[in-house]
This record gives structure tokens, sequence and C-alpha cells, in this order.
């Protein structure tokens, strides 16, 4: 035998035993060896049907398979699966348990220590989270903010036994107030910005005043002749919009509340509102519905006039899409009502839906394809965009205040003088759930990552209630 092969044998010897005898230190825990390097960073998702979407980060330098893990409130954890990928799919069969898991990476019959645990809980839609009454008769509104944080809350109240406007800064999830700030009125419209800073809150005092949203410090504050109906910000932040009582529309810099530009809906008979105003969600263009009958639609620069649609009739609500393709309006008049598509840049009509009650609050869902609206009668409506076709009709049960869509579209909020708030079915009109309140409520609304909806009444009341139905991810150990 020569010595090269003699030194040959030898060098694979040693390797052969080092490997067998070698441990792999666990990177999850370093006081334990183990023979499994265990996987990392254990997630969990949840989906509109109620399935937990688990993943992880492998860490074995060898390909291993995996233990998926289950424990049912306190009891121990029981292996429930074996996989190879780095993801699993579970359906917990209770939703009266507390589920946790976690995973082990396995290797023949030995397993790695286990990841980190994620626990869930099932959360019935219509839970009460919490309520709040803010104090008088009069009116009110709510705004969610972008990130989910807050809620904002303006209505009618009573200090020191004079009628004033509180604007309330809640925490989303608690319900602590965070800050409260006052006009001299009632408040009748709210909006955040997009990055969460500013809020603007409209008032029957004639003032708009913007609001710091961290400090509740008042930032700037500027007058119309007459009550502001409506308020909104533009997408990037810059600009602000507010329409008055006396037909007036006017932009402001959303940072210094310096006046950009103004313009008058006018009729030559009577005093004109404006009652709403919208902002596209991309461009500077801006959209305004005034009480002489018709829709404006404005470079939000300049002011300048793009195109301009005498509808005939009330407009109570308009609405951009999404994409801001389109503008959608709706109202109406005495047993008379109208709903209107119409393209954002041109003022060409889409399509155009006679009905016969006034419509009163409308909304399209995400992706554009639905377009959900009440009437003062109760009746909700929900049409196909691209074929023009009524799906389904149902009824609130009393004039519609409010209606929105869920972030998923899977769900219509609607809200009315019944006192009631309900939750619908999108796609087969279900009532999945009522809550009340003592007085009829003013608005409702999905918070944007559709885990809670909200609304405040015409006492000043604010009830937050879960709007999942739905397992949530509560901790993770």
């Amino acid at each position: 035998m020569s010595k090269t092969y003699v030194i040959f044998l030898l060098i694979l010897t040693f390797l052969v035993s080092g490997c067998e005898s070698r441990t792999y230190e666990n990177p999850f825990d370093p006081h334990v060896q183990s023979h499994v390097w265990a996987p990392a960073s254990l997630s969990a998702e949840t989906d509109a049907r109620g399935q937990i979407h688990l993943s992880w980060e492998p860490r074995a330098i060898i390909e291993t398979g995996y233990k998926i893990q289950r424990r049912e409130n306190d009891s121990d954890f029981v292996t429930l699966d074996s996989t190879f990928e780095t993801r699993y799919v579970d359906s917990p069969p209770d939703h009266s348990r507390i589920y946790g898991y976690q995973v082990r990476a396995c290797l023949n019959d030995k397993l790695s220590t286990p990841t980190n645990i994620q626990s869930i809980r099932w959360i019935p839609l219509g839970e009460q989270i919490w309520t709040y009454a803010i104090g008088h008769f009069g009116s009110s509104t709510l705004a969610f903010s972008p990130d989910n944080r807050y809620l904002a809350t303006g209505s009618t109240g009573l200090v020191n036994n004079e009628y004033c406007g509180p604007v309330t800064l809640f925490d989303a999830e608690s319900g602590g107030i965070l800050w409260t700030g006052y006009h001299s009125w009632g408040v009748t419209a709210l909006v955040f910005s997009r990055d969460n800073t500013i809020l603007l809150s409209g008032s029957e005092d004639t003032l708009i005043k913007a609001w710091d949203v961290e400090t509740g410090d008042l930032l700037w504050q500027n007058a119309h002749p007459y009550r502001i109906n409506t308020v909104d910000i533009g997408g990037d932040g810059t600009q602000a919009a507010s329409g008055c009582n006396a037909g007036y529309v006017r932009v402001w810099n959303a940072e210094t509340g310096a006046r950009l530009w103004q313009h008058r809906h006018t009729h030559p008979t009577w005093r004109v509102a404006v009652y709403d105003v919208a902002f596209h969600p991309e461009k500077h263009q801006l959209a305004s519905a005034g009480g002489e009958y018709i829709l404006k639609c404005f470079n939000s620069d300049t002011g300048e006039l793009i195109w301009q649609d005498d509808i005939g009739a009330q407009i109570n609500q308009i609405r951009y899409s999404h994409s801001g393709n389109w503008i959608l309006a709706g109202g109406g008049g005495y047993q008379s009502g109208w709903i209107r598509l119409m393209d954002s840049q041109s003022g060409n009509g889409v399509w155009n839906i006679s009905l016969s009650e006034q419509i009163m609050s409308l909304d399209i869902c995400p992706g554009d394809t639905l377009i959900a609206a009440g009437d003062a009668q109760g009746n909700i409506y929900i049409y196909h965009i691209e074929s023009e076709t009524l799906l389904r009709e149902f009824n609130h049960g009393g004039l519609i205040n409010s209606l929105c869509f869920s972030p998923d579209a899977f769900k219509i909020l609607t809200a009315g003088n019944n006192n009631m708030v309900k939750v619908w079915d999108t796609g087969t009109g279900e009532l999945l759930w009522t809550g009340t309140q003592n007085r009829e409520i003013y608005t409702a609304r999905f918070s944007p990552n559709g885990q809670k909806l909200a609304s405040i009444s015409y006492d000043g009341q604010v009830k937050c209630w879960r709007a999942l139905n739905n397992w949530i991810i509560f901790n993770g150990e």
C-alpha cells in the first residue's frame, strides 16, 4: 500500500468521525446544542377565508424537514403536520379557542428547538372595542388616520355651558383621548393628510382649521363667509380644499394656510351651497359639487376650470375612483335620484342611472369594479361598473347618511337615521351584523386596514367595533 494512499485514508477517517460527532449551535437558543439548526422568524397572517398562513426562515446547513406544532389554549404543543416547504396553511377548527404555533426543523428522528410562537384568537364581527360619549346634540363626523393609529371625531359639545365644536383625537385601539381642540360651533368635516401629520376640520363656525396630529397644536386657521360643509387634502399633502354654504370653493397651502385661489358657485335666483369637494388621488385636480346643480373640475394649482357638467339636480356627494380615471356623483330631489359616472379628465359621461329616491351616500370599491349607493328610503344598490349592471339591492331600514366599502371590498358598511350601523356581504347582500346607538348615526367608517369600524351619532356618542370576523394575530412570544 503506497504511503500516499495511507495518508488519504487517515484524512478521510478523521473527517467522517468528525462529521458523526459534530453538533450544531442553535441560533434560536445559544445555550442549547442540537443536531439540527432551528428555523427562525416565524410569522403568521390571516386571509379572508379564515385560514392561517405561516412562514419562516430556514437555517439548516443541510436539507431538513419541518414539524408544524400547534397548541390549544394553555395545552402543550403537539405536531400538526410535516413539510419540506418554508410555509404552511392551517384552518383552525374552533373559534372559541386560542391557538399557538411554532415550527421545529427535523432530520431523521432529531428535532431542533422551536421558533418563536405566533398566537391567534377569533375576533367576531361587531365585538365592541370601546365607546365614548363626547357631549351635546348636533352635527358629528369622524375619520380614521391612514396608518390606523388614530380615530378623529368632530361634534357639537358644551364647555362651561357654552356651545362649541370639539375635535378629539383618540387612540384607535384603546379609545384613550390624546388631545382635544375646539371650534366655536359644531364640526361638520374631518380629513387626515395621507402622511398622517395634519388633521383638517371644518365647522359651522365658518372656520377651517389644521391641527398637528402628534401634538394637537393648531397649525393655522382660515374663514369662509358661511358654514363649511366639506374639506379635503390632496394626495401629496401640499394642498387643502374647503367648500361652504355661500358657494365658495377655496384652496389653501396645506402647510401654511395661505389661500391659493377661490371659486364661487352661483345661481341668479338662490344662494348656492357647496356640498362636497374631492381631490384627484394623484394629480393636482379638484372637483366640487355646487348647489346650482353643476359639478366642476379645476386645476388645483391655478384654479383654472378644466370642465363642468350641468347635472340638473342637487349633487350630494362626489368620489374619485381609486385609479383617478373616473368621478362618481350622486344626488337628486323629491322622489327622484341619480348616479352618474364621468371621465375625470374630460367630464364625458360614462353612464347615468335614474332612481326613484335621492342618493345620500355612495362609494367605489378598491379595484374600481363596483359602485354602492344608498338613498333616502334606505335602499342600497350595488352596480358593476364595466357592465352597468345592477347586481343586487337591499334595504338598510331608514335614510342612509353614510356608506362605504371595506378595504378588501368584501363588506359594505351603512349607517343612518334608524340609529343603526350595519355590515353587509358585498357578494350576496346578506346582513352580517347590526350595531345600535341612541340617536341617528351621521358617519360610520372602516379603518384603512379593515380591522375596525367606528360610528358617531347625533348625541356625540362614539363607538368602535371589530370589523374582521376573522382570526387575529394578537402576540408573538
